[in-house]
């Protein structure tokens, strides 16, 4: 059997229980939960992204109107402290709430079984996985030839 690298949201629990469900082919498991904000941070390994004030707050202002409709993917990551998550999608989203001023959200955690293996979701089209190379690039953060090794080590 092949090993599944990418993590596809369409097996994500989509609503809030305390029982979690196996994704990843088994490598996993996810729940929905609500987390302290606090406890949320960006995944350290992930360019942070850009966005305009105003796209966040009118994304903030319907948060605190309507809800929030698709809650944060997080990757559930244990310090000697305490439980931290890190983003793994829903930047935007995350951001807007801390404008907001929540305290608590709903997100869907993931619980990592295998630390050996990296979770990481798919980019959306070829042109966003280019954008996400290019920018990694400008920021020299890598350059051309560990990103060609990279992928052809994953092709």
């Amino acid at each position: 059997m092949e090993e599944q690298e990418m993590l596809y949201t369409a097996e994500l629990p989509k609503v809030i229980s305390d029982a979690p469900v196996d994704i990843w082919g088994g490598k996993a498991k996810a729940v929905v939960k609500i987390v302290n904000i606090k406890d949320i941070c960006p995944d350290p390994e992930t360019l942070p992204k850009q966005y305009k004030t105003e796209e966040l707050a009118r994304l903030a202002m319907d948060i605190l109107e309507n809800g929030l409709q698709n809650p944060p993917v997080l990757l559930s990551v244990n310090t000697p402290k305490k439980e931290v998550f890190h983003i793994i999608s829903g930047e935007k989203r995350f951001r807007a709430c801390l404008l907001a001023r929540l305290e608590y959200i709903p997100c869907t955690v993931i619980y990592q079984k295998d630390t050996q293996s990296a979770i990481s979701m798919p980019p959306r089209n070829y042109f966003e996985k280019a954008k996400i190379y290019a920018e990694a690039i400008n920021r020299g953060l890598y350059n051309e030839q560990s990103i060609a090794e990279s992928t052809e080590t994953t092709a």
